[in-house]
Parts: C-alpha cells; sequence; structure tokens
C-alpha cells in the first residue's frame, strides 16, 4: 500500500484544489474524535431547523423540519447520501473553528473549511483541499491509527456504504471499497481504500479542470484500473 501511495502522490493529479465535498472526511474525522473523547455522543439528538435546509445533493427537505436526527444519522446521510443539510448541522454542532483547530493540529495543512455548503456561493473564499490531506487521511484510517480502533472501524463501515458508484467502482471489480466522491462546480472527485483478494491500496483523484465530466471521470477510471492490476 506505501508504494501505491507514493506513485499517486506523485501523479499530476496533485495540487491544490477548491472543493466542497473532500472536506466531508474532515467533518467526519473531527466528530468521531469528539466522540472518542467524550464532547459528543452518537446517539446525541439534533433538531433540523428551517433555517438549516439548503439545496444540492441530499434527501433532507423542507418537509423535515422539526423532526430530529441522531449524530450517527447525520454523519450517515453526509457520507452516504452526500446530504448538505446533514453536513451543515454537524458544521453548527462542531463549530467552524474548532474544525480548522483540529486540521491544522493533526497536520492537514492544505486543507480548510471557510464556509457551509450551498452558503454565500459566490464568496470569493472557497473550501481548500488536495491529494496530499485526503491520502494522509486515508492511510492513517487504513491502518487503524486515525481516532481509535472503534471509531475507525465506523468510519470505513461508513464509507463502504456510499451509494455513488458511477467512477471507480464501476471499472474495477472484486474490491470492496471504502470511498467518498464529490462533484461541485465542474469539480469531481473520488478517493478512498481499495480492499482487495490480494493486497491493498488507496487512491485519491481530484479534478479542477475544464473538461467535461465525462472525461474526468474516464481519465479517473483510468488511474483506479491501472493501480487495480499493478496489485494483480
Amino acid at each position: 500500500i506505501e508504494n501505491s501511495a507514493e506513485r499517486l502522490l506523485a501523479s499530476p493529479l496533485w495540487k491544490w484544489t477548491v472543493y466542497y465535498e473532500e472536506i466531508l472526511r474532515r467533518i467526519l474525522d473531527k466528530t468521531m474524535q469528539d466522540v472518542h473523547d467524550g464532547r459528543l455522543s452518537l446517539e446525541e439528538q439534533l433538531p433540523i431547523r428551517k433555517q438549516d435546509v439548503v439545496g444540492g445533493a441530499g434527501v433532507t427537505t423542507w418537509y423535515n423540519a422539526g423532526e430530529k436526527r441522531t449524530v450517527a444519522q447525520l454523519i450517515r446521510l453526509m457520507v452516504v447520501e452526500s446530504d448538505n443539510t446533514a453536513t451543515n448541522m454537524l458544521i453548527d454542532k462542531l463549530g467552524m473553528a474548532n474544525i480548522n483547530q483540529y486540521l491544522q493540529q493533526y497536520g492537514y495543512k492544505d486543507t480548510l473549511l471557510v464556509h457551509k455548503l450551498m452558503v454565500n456561493k459566490k464568496a470569493s473564499n472557497k473550501n481548500l483541499s488536495s491529494v496530499r490531506d485526503i491520502g494522509h487521511l486515508l492511510t492513517n484510517l487504513y491502518y487503524h491509527q486515525l481516532v481509535g480502533e472503534k471509531e475507525d472501524a465506523f468510519m470505513l463501515d461508513i464509507l463502504k456504504q456510499q451509494r455513488d458508484k458511477e467512477c471507480f467502482p464501476a471499472v474495477v471489480s472484486g474490491y470492496d471499497i471504502a470511498h467518498k466522491t464529490g462533484e461541485v462546480n465542474g469539480v469531481y472527485a473520488d478517493g478512498g481504500i481499495f480492499y482487495g483478494p490480494q493486497e491493498d491500496f488507496i487512491l485519491v483523484a481530484l479534478s479542477n479542470s475544464n473538461e467535461g465530466r465525462v472525461e474526468v471521470i474516464h481519465k479517473m477510471q483510468k488511474l483506479a484500473k491501472f493501480y487495480a492490476g499493478t496489485m494483480q
């Protein structure tokens, strides 16, 4: 797995990128760290307020206002369904400043959360992340060195439930993939841990180009097929 990660980080797809969805992994990480440290419970219920509901991806709508969701349910909605409302509720619960402090403390120097999802989309400052930071997080998660044994197992299980299978899973068979996809404003990403019958590997690909999404996904799929092929 180390060799695969080194080859990936040397690829031309490594660069700073403006991207919403990759920040979700950091929110997931910080949430589970607070659970591990006793500052938060997965069973704690948070109310859905009308002002919480935003557009874009997800299944939470105005009709859900007044209902409650546990932290565990919000995590699943955020990761599996890419639910923007659930993500923003977790950001509010954790605190944006606390999330950014956590990111800097644990070495995610390329990642910065500056605003919630689907809020003030025309702002000049954007949420940032990079292949390097995402690969760092996934490597620690793979070795169960991210938060704690129980919390890491929970996160891996959630990531394996990802419903968007358009990119990596569509072309790589025989692997159980714990991954997170994302797409916004011409930026597409997929990254995760590939558990194979012989060997595992980590692959992260971000695109911030003017190419169409079909071309971008095709290139990412070629990367996945190549690395999977080297594991045979």
